[in-house]
């Protein structure tokens, strides 16, 4: 097992170019990925926010591997206005604390030395995904 087959397991499609519900899912597949059960399985781990196999290591969770941070990330302000994180979290990027201890992105990789937990990003997808669901539901009805 490698790295190989973490990401022929885990990611098979490439990341989706759109911002939407397609973003969001490519996202909580990836983070599901980075559980430690998974990791394990295919003898890799994360460390910043590369995945690394052995001697190789490849950045795979770093803003330029989210669909959402390619779509809604400022370069000139570290910025995502827009983001549905941002706005699931009411306003408080993923790699802020916000009223947390730590932030549900640097919580997923162990960053900055927090204890490795990829739950918070998880429910910050998922609340995401609920979000923008509604969102185009509510439109479909015309409200």
């Amino acid at each position: 097992m490698s790295s190989i087959t973490w990401k022929r397991e885990i990611m098979p499609r490439k990341m989706p170019v759109s911002a939407g519900i397609a973003a969001i899912q490519w996202s909580i597949r990836k983070f599901e990925g980075a559980k430690s059960c998974s990791l394990r399985k295919h003898g890799v781990k994360i460390v910043d926010a590369c995945l690394q196999d052995g001697d190789s290591s490849e950045e795979f969770f770093g803003p330029d591997h989210c669909p959402l941070c390619i779509r809604f990330r400022s370069s000139v302000q570290f910025k995502c206005d827009g983001c549905p994180l941002e706005r699931a979290r009411g306003g408080v990027l993923c790699y802020q604390k916000g009223t947390s201890k730590v932030s549900p992105y640097h919580a997923a990789l162990g960053l900055d030395g927090a204890k490795k937990n990829v739950g918070p990003m998880l429910r910050l997808l998922r609340e995401a995904e609920k979000m923008l669901c509604g969102e185009s539901r509510r439109r479909r009805q015309g409200d």
